[in-house]
């Protein structure tokens, strides 16, 4: 049956027919915005142009986009790039990877520890960076024991007469990272930890800190 925009003596029997001859009339007020729930309305050209609908679930796939709508979110969404973190925290691949943690404790006298999720491969990076100057420890360490860390982080003294970059190398067993705001990092706004989960139980790290009186290496293995 043969649509006409406005005329409602020419309505059809089928309900979405009816929205659509609706909708043509350009009644801009009534059209309301489509929630996860709704349907894409489709005609198939490989099937004898058959109607067919495409759901939030696979919508994507039509547009051949593979990725889900969280991952494009992680990615897109500027909003969410800067996490602070003012106490002890559990990271989530939902709410922190790709994104900057800000290790922001308020005060910076008080211990601060993170627990990595448990590292499978993902690929997911984890980035740190100290906003707020913490002499009391901001730590970084794995979730399960088996877990460990692989790399390097340089860092440079300050004072009078700095000396050049002294890279820190991981040990065979190390797991945690801890940046004490004097001689194992964490002295300057700015200083930054890269964590990437690279493959079943291993960590890549990399970073550049800073650190005054006597260096030390910020890793040790303290997970039991």
């Amino acid at each position: 049956m043969a649509l006409s925009a406005g005329n409602d003596q020419n309505q059809t029997t089928s309900r979405i027919l009816n929205k659509l001859q609706y909708a043509m009339t350009d009644v801009a007020a009534d059209i309301t915005t489509a929630t996860t729930s709704d349907i894409v309305l489709m005609l198939d050209a490989s099937d004898n142009y058959e109607p067919k609908y495409a759901d939030s679930a696979n919508v994507f796939e039509l547009m051949g986009v593979t990725a889900t709508a969280a991952e494009i979110n992680a990615v897109a969404d500027v909003s969410g790039r800067l996490v602070t973190l003012t106490g002890d925290t559990t990271i989530t691949e939902a709410t922190h990877a790709g994104r900057t943690m800000l290790l922001g404790e308020v005060g910076g006298n008080a211990l601060l520890t993170v627990t990595l999720p448990a590292a499978t491969g993902t690929g997911n990076k984890y980035r740190f960076v100290v906003s707020v100057v913490n002499t009391s420890n901001y730590v970084i360490a794995v979730a399960d024991a088996t877990d460990i860390m692989y790399g390097n982080i340089f860092t440079s003294s300050t004072g009078d007469t700095p000396d050049l970059g002294q890279p820190w190398t991981t040990a065979a067993d190390s797991d945690t990272i801890t940046l004490n705001g004097t001689t194992t990092g964490g002295v300057a706004i700015g200083d930054w930890i890269e964590l990437q989960d690279i493959l079943t139980n291993g960590w890549a790290v990399t970073g550049i800190t800073t650190t005054s009186g006597t260096e030390a290496t910020p890793f040790s293995a303290t997970i039991a």
